[in-house]
């Protein structure tokens, strides 16, 4: 620490005693657990909510295990978390996954085919009550699934299937727990954006950015469809030169024929060239 207080500077005041060094070293076992999960939510890839709730309950266990000196044990929530676990999720379906209540449409009696098809509604009715009114009751109640590896193709299957509380888990899954990533498009999108570069629509620059985010993750962005937007921009771009090159030769045409039309009425009289108007008989 001599180094840092040397000069006009007294640092003298921060320099640790012995007694905080001793902490520190007992304390490393701890905090080494935060350096490596800090790292791990820092990579390239962008770690995800559901990843992270994961680490902070490991370290939360380690702080308790450190406080008790206990072994590892796996992590368990309180009570009480549990409770607003639930209550936050209840609400968050309530206010934006609960789907509206469809009004039937009135069948008129006169037509009948009609009166055929309300003929079977009990049978669709009777279904139709089958299916669980409280979605969200039946996935609490429901035994943890232990063979799902990947929670996000487990919910874009259930999507495709139907289930009522698939766009509500994918929203949640796919939530960013850090701005890392954010950070470092945006940094992205200054090296394609600054002072002597700027006339790109915000449209252009929007696809630009989120384009070459998407293009590290590998296999989500397919090549070939990508050359075939190329491809077909291209291809309209040139029809749309070609249309304009059309378009500026047909009104040359129509002005070149509007001048000889011009020069074609006039007539000399007496040696003298006169431009008859469009009055002159």
């Amino acid at each position: 620490m001599s180094k840092y207080t040397r000069g006009t500077t007294d640092l003298r005041h921060l320099r640790l005693s012995p007694e905080e060094w001793e902490l520190l070293e007992q304390l490393f076992s701890i905090l080494v657990n935060f350096l490596k999960a800090t790292q791990r939510v820092s990579k390239t890839t962008v770690p995800l909510l559901h990843e992270v709730i994961i680490l902070i309950d490991i370290l939360t266990t380690c702080l308790k295990n450190a406080v008790a000196n206990t072994n590892f044990v796996l992590p368990s929530w309180e009570a009480d978390w549990v409770d607003e676990a639930r209550h936050l999720l209840r609400d968050q379906y309530n206010r934006h996954y609960e789907p509206a209540d469809i009004v039937p449409v009135p069948h008129t009696a006169s037509q009948a085919s009609e009166d055929a098809d309300e003929f079977f509604m009990e049978i669709d009715s009777f279904h139709a009550g089958s299916v669980c009114s409280d979605p969200i009751s039946e996935y609490l109640d429901s035994p943890t699934l232990s063979q799902v590896d990947h929670p996000i193709k487990y919910w874009l299957g259930q999507r495709t299937a139907g289930h009522p509380l698939a766009q509500m888990a994918l929203d949640f899954l796919s939530a960013p727990a850090a701005s890392t990533d954010v950070e470092r498009v945006f940094s992205r999108g200054g090296l394609t954006v600054f002072k002597r570069h700027h006339a790109l629509f915000d449209k252009s620059m929007h696809a630009s950015t989120v384009l070459g985010s998407w293009a590290a993750v590998s296999g989500l962005i397919l090549e070939a469809e990508v050359e075939e937007v190329f491809r077909k921009k291209a291809k309209q771009a040139k029809q749309a030169k070609q249309a304009k090159q059309a378009k500026q030769a047909k009104q040359a045409k129509q002005a070149k024929q509007a001048k000889q039309a011009k020069q074609a009425k006039q007539v000399k009289k007496g040696g003298v060239v006169y431009i008859s108007s469009d009055d002159d008989e």
